[in-house]
């Protein structure tokens, strides 16, 4: 049976996904509300990864010039009391002990399909408080960062969904299959026309879309995540006609994070690296482990970074000597590409820029979702 994408077991899978400790979270967080214990497991809780979601919701108020991290934070605790006052309008809790009751479904034996049922139904009843209000949105300079919101936001719906098919399947599966819908008719027909309106809410991006220049791209860049910076520039690399790209994504990738062949230069293969990262600069003897990768493959390279390389980045591509000679062959050809020749790269072949020469904001929005290229190509 598939496990529920929006659940998770422990605090832990949460932590790595947003980048901060559980402390952190849990003050900023609405946890106690979507969470749900579990007493055959000392201590073990189950989560919502509606947690995950308030936190990009506080983060991307905090990007409106009108909000503080503090503001940010009560409008986001509003929605969540909001949805505790549905909850408890529903009666939830007494729906759930009167239909196991009513099914003989002992607490303890089914305690986390009683806990799972809870905390799925109640993000269902959450989704549509977490769209931006007119008056929040209309506070943003440009589109780009509620886009990228109301992509993630887009996309934990239709998580949603397809945990409400398993959820049903669970039942299924009893001793005495049971139907969950019917159970919790009410609920359910509120929960599925959430979800239509979560899925259809859009934000106009036609009016106010800034220029496409060196600034502006750079700005785009600086804000995607860096998951999905390999995905840029293989961008790059198709739009330069190259074929065969790969882009390389494991504990084991080595030096190489992008597999390529260019046609034009006799099927030459290419390997990249990306590096997504502010400190320290790149400095020669990284650019060097890549060049021995390069010239054990017999390719040519790349290594890309959106921040800047030290001065002595260059002499990566020589081998080590101490014989006094200046004459050096090269270990392999590897072009550097700093934040600013990616800029030049991106502008030159138009990537996440429309024929108006304005800034693709549904592009850009959808590289600061963290994985988001990747969870496309591989149909999640």
């Amino acid at each position: 049976m598939d496990e529920m994408k929006t659940i998770v077991e422990d605090m832990r899978t949460i932590e790595v996904e947003l980048g901060i400790s559980g402390s952190q979270i849990k003050k900023i967080a609405p946890t106690n509300q979507y969470s749900a214990r579990l007493r055959t497991k000392r201590g073990a809780k189950l989560w919502s990864r509606m947690i995950a979601l308030d936190v990009s919701l506080q983060r991307t108020l905090a990007t409106s010039p009108m909000y503080s991290g503090p503001a940010a934070r009560l409008l986001a605790q509003a929605r969540v009391d909001k949805v505790m006052q549905v909850f408890t309008d529903f009666d939830f809790e007494s729906q759930m002990a009167e239909y196991t009751s009513k099914h003989g479904l002992n607490p303890v034996i089914y305690e986390n399909l009683i806990a799972r049922t809870r905390l799925l139904i109640l993000t269902g009843l959450a989704l549509p408080s977490y769209m931006l209000s007119p008056t929040e949105l209309a506070t943003y300079r440009n589109s780009i960062p509620t886009l990228a919101y109301a992509h993630q936001l887009h996309a934990f719906t239709h998580k949603v969904k397809q945990d409400l098919v398993v959820l049903q399947d669970m039942y299924h599966t009893l001793p005495t299959p049971l139907d969950v819908q019917q159970g919790f008719q009410d609920l359910w027909v509120r929960m599925s026309s959430n979800l239509e309106t979560v899925l259809n809410w859009q934000i106009g991006t036609d009016s106010g879309r800034p220029l496409a220049t060196l600034e502006s791209i750079k700005a785009q860049i600086t804000a995607m995540h860096h998951t999905n910076v390999p995905y840029l520039w293989a961008d790059v690399l198709k739009a330069k006609g190259h074929i065969d790209i790969k882009v390389v994504d494991g504990p084991r990738d080595g030096s190489i994070d992008v597999d390529s062949v260019n046609p034009t230069e006799g099927d030459q293969r290419y390997l990249s690296q990306v590096k997504a990262w502010r400190n320290p600069p790149i400095g020669a003897e990284i650019v060097r482990q890549h060049a021995q990768t390069c010239r054990t493959y017999r390719a040519r390279g790349y290594f890309v970074t959106t921040h800047r390389y030290a001065k002595n980045a260059e002499l990566g591509q020589y081998p080590l000597v101490n014989n006094g000679t200046d004459e050096r062959i090269k270990i392999a050809d590897v072009e550097l590409v700093d934040l600013d020749a990616l800029t030049c790269y991106v502008m030159q072949y138009k990537i996440g820029v429309t024929g108006a020469d304005r800034i693709d904001a549904s592009y850009w929005a959808d590289m600061q979702i963290p994985h988001s290229r990747k969870n496309r190509e591989q149909g999640r």
